[in-house]
């Protein structure tokens, strides 16, 4: 919340509700601390340990399953490609 928009709403909020800016602040932050807690308690790579999120008035989050399957197999490619790489770099440092 460091755009120039969201600190004008903040300050207006302050001042309507006699709130110090710090306490607005906190309030807006917190739902958003909650979600990426929230996400980051899942397990990678499990779709059933992600939550379905929904913050009232602006959104829901949620994982798909497809998308989370995909990005995982990527994932898992590249460190694939990765393990290659560095064996064929060890075969030629060896010869």
């Amino acid at each position: 919340m460091k755009s120039s928009h969201s600190n004008k709403i903040i300050k207006h909020l302050s001042l309507k509700y006699s709130v110090p800016e710090r306490v607005v602040r906190m309030i807006v932050t917190s739902q958003f601390e909650f979600v990426r807690d929230s996400i980051k308690s899942a397990t990678r790579g499990e779709f059933e340990t992600f939550p379905s999120i929904r913050l009232k008035f602006f959104g829901i989050w949620k994982v798909q399953r497809k998308k989370l399957e995909r990005i995982t197999a990527l994932k898992k490619a590249a460190e694939e490609r990765f393990k290659k790489q560095q064996e064929d770099e060890s075969i030629h440092d060896k010869e």
